[in-house]
C-alpha cells in the first residue's frame, strides 16, 4: 500500500497510509486528512489525488510557502517511489510497493530467498477452512422421498380459499 513517511526535526518519524480513491488534504487545519502542525504550512496546503491510471499526484492549493518535490518547487507533480516532498519543516518520502509487492526504497536489498518467499503467489485455498460435511441423501433424494404434498396442505387449499 502506498504511504508517506513523514520526518520533522526533533520528532519521531511517522507513517501515513494512502488508501482508497478519495483526495487527501494536507494542511494545518484539524479537518485535514494529514494534519501537519507547522506555522509554515497553510490550513489547506496541498491535496494528494489518485489518478485514473493509478498514480498519485500532489497539487499545491495556493499555499504561501509552496511545495517542493525532490528540491524543485512545483504547483503539481506525479509522485514516484522515493520522491521527497517538502512542506514547511516537514520532509515527506513517498513509498509505493512495486509489482512484486515489496516496498521500493533506498535501503539494502533483501536476500533473494526472502524475495522469492515474498513474491510467491498465495494459493486461494491456503489458510484455515471449514471442512465440507455432506448432507445424507441430498436435496434431490429428500424431494423424491416426500412424494406428494402432505394431506394437511391439500385440505387447507380446499377449505377457505375457494
Amino acid at each position: 500500500m502506498p504511504r508517506f513517511v513523514i520526518y520533522r526535526p526533533g520528532e519521531e518519524s511517522r507513517v501515513f497510509e494512502l488508501s482508497g480513491n478519495r483526495p487527501i488534504s494536507i494542511g494545518r487545519a484539524k479537518s485535514s486528512s494529514l494534519m501537519l502542525d507547522d506555522t509554515n504550512i497553510s490550513r489547506l496546503h496541498a491535496v494528494v489525488l489518485r489518478t485514473p491510471g493509478g498514480q498519485w499526484q500532489i497539487v499545491d492549493r495556493g499555499s504561501v510557502n509552496g511545495i517542493k518535490v525532490n528540491g524543485v518547487r512545483v504547483n503539481e507533480a506525479m509522485l514516484r517511489p522515493n520522491d521527497e516532498v517538502v512542506l514547511g519543516e516537514h520532509r515527506i518520502r513517498f513509498e509505493e510497493p512495486d509489482v512484486a509487492g515489496i516496498l521500493v526504497h533506498d535501503t539494502t536489498r533483501l536476500p533473494q530467498r526472502f524475495v522469492q518467499e515474498l513474491t510467491r503467489p498465495a494459493s486461494p485455498y491456503s489458510g484455515s477452512f471449514l471442512p465440507v460435511i455432506p448432507v445424507a441423501g441430498g436435496v434431490e433424494q429428500d424431494a423424491r422421498r416426500r412424494g406428494k404434498p402432505e394431506p394437511r396442505a391439500q385440505a387447507c387449499s380446499r377449505c377457505c380459499c375457494e
